[in-house]
């Protein structure tokens, strides 16, 4: 079985997103986080999901996450 990765699901606005998370698990997405605010899934799908996950209506976009470090404060570079 491949391995799960996380990833970013931006929705389009026009569906409710707790709906838009629905369908997303039954294509085998697995929610960490719901960002009603700004329209925002996170969680976890292996990647041949990623087609699936696209055609979900109300997902604008599907995108790996990406980690930031901006370091301790006072630091004198931050990436």
């Amino acid at each position: 079985m491949e391995s799960s990765k996380r990833w970013v699901v931006t929705s389009d606005g026009h569906r409710d997103l707790a709906q838009v998370a629905a369908d997303l698990t039954v294509r085998g997405f697995t929610t960490e986080q719901l960002l009603d605010q700004i329209g925002v899934v996170i969680g976890t799908a292996p990647d041949d999901a990623l087609g699936r996950l696209r055609k979900v209506s109300g997902v604008a976009d599907v995108s790996p996450e990406t980690q930031i470090d901006i370091g301790p404060p006072d630091a004198p570079t931050t990436w």
